[in-house]
């Protein structure tokens, strides 16, 4: 027996049961209903139609990170100075990967300064 479920009770990846439920539904009826109902685009509901398998896709392990966080730490505090763009080409990235990485790391251009630079006339 097949019962709607609320929106409380879906989670946000459906699960295979709640796809199969939608789409025999929208075989019954309108799928712009059914897709009201559970709050799904109609892009989603053509997607399960036309997918092989309703099991929902998990994902892997994520990738490691391009910048050891460590490593970062420490080139900061031996260079508090260097420029973001200074610090990528020492480790091979772009700049905006630093400027995510010492966001990450809550480094900011004040936290690593240890002391003033003599060109800021200090």
């Amino acid at each position: 027996m097949l019962v709607w479920l609320s929106m409380d009770e879906v989670a946000v990846a459906y699960s295979k049961d709640v796809r199969e439920i939608a789409l025999e539904k929208g075989k019954k009826g309108k799928k712009r209903d059914v897709c009201t109902f559970l709050g799904i685009s109609r892009t989603t509901f053509y997607r399960w139609q036309k997918a092989e398998t309703l099991t929902p896709l998990k994902t892997g392990p994520k990738a490691p990170h391009k910048v050891d966080p460590e490593a970062l730490k420490a080139h900061v505090e031996a260079y508090p100075d260097a420029y973001q763009h200074e610090i990528a080409a020492a480790f091979g990235v772009k700049q905006p990967t630093i400027c995510v990485r010492l966001k990450k790391l809550k480094i900011t251009r004040r936290t690593f300064k240890l002391e003033v630079s003599p060109r800021c006339g200090g």
